[in-house]
């Protein structure tokens, strides 16, 4: 066995639909299930938004508004949930720093 450790769930996602990787661990994903299949999980994660104390946002609930940025990383399966989910708030993704 030889593992190949990838910065970003989409870059390891890529290495195995290419062919360069058997398998990969990502999260579960409606749209990348039309095209690979998912064992069931081996661990769950909790996602939640962090903000500065003195936010105004109190629960996910508050997110979701128009002006609302959210920074995330790009292809992360944060970022998925929040591109099929989000009404309003818009999505920040970034490939790996705020800088880059």
């Amino acid at each position: 066995m030889q593992f190949i450790c990838l910065d970003a769930a989409r870059k390891s996602y890529a290495a195995m639909a290419e062919g360069h990787a058997d398998l990969c661990f990502l999260a579960v994903d409606p749209d990348r299930e039309k095209e690979v299949a998912f064992s069931t999980p081996y661990v769950h994660i909790e996602g939640v938004y962090a903000a500065p104390v003195n936010s105004a946002f109190a629960s996910a609930d508050d997110v979701d508004r128009d002006g609302v940025r959210i920074g995330v990383k790009k292809g992360s399966a944060y970022d998925l949930y929040l591109s099929r989910t989000l009404r309003h708030a818009t999505r920040r993704p970034h490939s790996s720093s705020v800088n880059s």
